[in-house]
């Protein structure tokens, strides 16, 4: 992602930037994300249906 912002604000920036984008993906119940992670998670606790 490239945004064009002050210099001295960057970190704040790219903070909220990133924090609002992970806030729109947790709306959507059927994005996933593509980059190797390890995860322990419960459907059940999550909201999703269990598979």
């Amino acid at each position: 992602m490239r945004y064009i912002c002050n210099v001295r604000k960057r970190r704040a920036t790219d903070q909220a930037i990133w924090e609002e984008v992970l806030d729109q993906f947790a709306k959507h119940k059927d994005i996933d994300f593509a980059y190797p992670t390890q995860r322990f998670y419960s459907n059940l606790t999550e909201g999703k249906e269990s598979q």
